[in-house]
């Protein structure tokens, strides 16, 4: 039980479940993201030579939940359930250094590296100078906005995504050159992940054994037939 509270922590997983239910009070569903990677667990030791010291480890897998604010999460509308979707994605900015990490970790593509450029602000002379955020542009925050899709995709598809190069326009090509690939064909569990709606950062098919979803939602209060639940302020609203 105390490993499992130690590992829980290193993680941060208490406050992303806290997190979690609070979204499900207020806004109705509470969504979270179950992520799997490899990484290093270093610990102090001391040299017996130089008596320095120095952090040493091994790698292991690392499993981590990550919260998710519903206006950030796109669902299947013709569904209820998670399960039952034909997909869902996850839209969020991320920070440029955490992208170019896993690029260089290979978790995504080196060929992306090539749209990640920095993009120079053009003047804009309807920026409201008494409000600073609107001042910031997602060029000079340095943010990257990543959307991750989890779902069925056809697996003619899929397989030429994995050769694709990084521009929209060679995607859009793909998907309408020939219609029988999307409409026709096995639908694979797959993750696909596109920053700035033109970069293609990874298409993979769903590396799990029992081929489940990351992505886990709950609600506050089930509504009949809607997947987006009720929250504490909605469901107190009428006895008000």
């Amino acid at each position: 039980r105390d490993l499992l509270l130690d590992d829980l922590d290193t993680v941060n997983a208490p406050d992303q479940i806290v997190e979690a239910v609070l979204n499900s009070a207020i806004f109705g569903t509470g969504i979270v993201k179950i992520n799997t990677y490899v990484g290093r667990e270093d610990k102090p030791v001391r040299n017996a030579e130089t008596k320095k010291l120095e952090a040493k480890g091994d790698e292991r897998v690392y499993v981590s939940v990550e919260s998710i604010r519903p206006d950030e999460f796109i669902p299947d509308p013709s569904a209820t359930r998670i399960a039952d979707m034909l997909g869902c994605a996850h839209r969020a900015k991320k920070p440029m250094h955490s992208v170019l990490e896993k690029i260089t970790a290979g978790v995504y593509r080196k060929e992306a590296l090539n749209g990640l450029a920095p993009v120079q602000r053009a003047d804009n002379k309807d920026v409201d100078h008494q409000d600073p955020q609107s001042m910031v542009t997602p060029a000079d925050a340095d943010e990257v906005d990543v959307v991750e899709y989890h779902g069925k995709v056809p697996l003619k598809l899929l397989n030429k995504l994995q050769e694709a190069k990084t521009t929209l326009d060679q995607l859009l090509e793909l998907d309408t050159a020939s219609p029988d690939d999307t409409t026709d064909g096995e639908l694979v569990e797959s993750i696909i992940t596109i920053a700035n709606g033109s970069i293609l950062l990874r298409a993979m098919p769903n590396p799990f054994v029992m081929q489940d979803r990351c992505i886990i939602a709950f609600q506050h209060e089930k509504v009949p037939g809607r997947f987006w639940g009720r929250g504490v302020a909605e469901k107190g609203y009428n006895p008000q």
